[in-house]
């Protein structure tokens, strides 16, 4: 069972409306209907394990004026940095999502996770920033089996087809050569030794 979760949170947690306007926004993306008038989180259905998928999130600002948006507007924190998608990086968000999993009791794997930047440091920064936060989600009580960095290679991005660059191996679209990057040599540095490299 596998849950994509885009994190929703109010734009200004003092404010009524916009904490109703992220959850009901959250209610309507992790729920479904179970019986007349009866719904239930995805991921509590009878499963042998979760698997979360998680990107970003947004701030949600509650507004009669945002026509189209359910009445709410989304938004990036701002100060935050945003990979090339315009999404808001922030990997302590994967943490959260992780630790709201716990009271459910089931092993959970991490099953997408990264970043689309064309600047490899970047996402060799966002790599560890990452698994440190699965690990401290550990520590905290998470029972985390698994983490599985999307993607491998660059891949085909539906509507923005081969412009983001999400893989930790390069793919020269011309010849179909592939190279991998500085992350990807990290990465298997990270799974080799079951640990993050001491300074990173």
């Amino acid at each position: 069972l596998a849950q994509h979760r885009w994190l929703l949170l109010p734009a200004d947690p003092r404010s009524r409306l916009d904490r109703f306007a992220a959850g009901a926004a959250s209610f309507f993306m992790d729920r479904w209907p179970v019986g007349w008038g009866r719904w239930s989180r995805v991921v509590e259905a009878p499963a042998d394990y979760i698997g979360l998928n998680h990107y970003s999130g947004s701030l949600v600002d509650f507004s009669l004026r945002c026509a189209g948006e359910a009445f709410a507007r989304r938004s990036n924190p701002p100060g935050l940095p945003e990979s090339d998608f315009a999404w808001a990086v922030e990997p302590r968000w994967l943490r959260a999502c992780l630790e709201e999993l716990r009271p459910l009791g089931r092993p959970i794997y991490v099953t997408e996770n990264g970043i689309a930047v064309r600047d490899d440091t970047v996402r060799a920064r966002f790599l560890t920033a990452a698994l440190e936060q699965v690990w401290e989600a550990i520590r905290a009580g998470a029972d985390v089996r698994g983490y599985f960095h999307w993607s491998s290679h660059d891949n085909f991005e539906w509507a923005r087809g081969y412009s983001m660059r999400f893989g930790l191996i390069g793919v020269d679209l011309e010849t179909q050569e592939r190279t991998v990057k500085p992350s990807g040599w990290l990465y298997g540095r990270i799974a080799e030794a079951n640990a993050l490299p001491p300074g990173d």
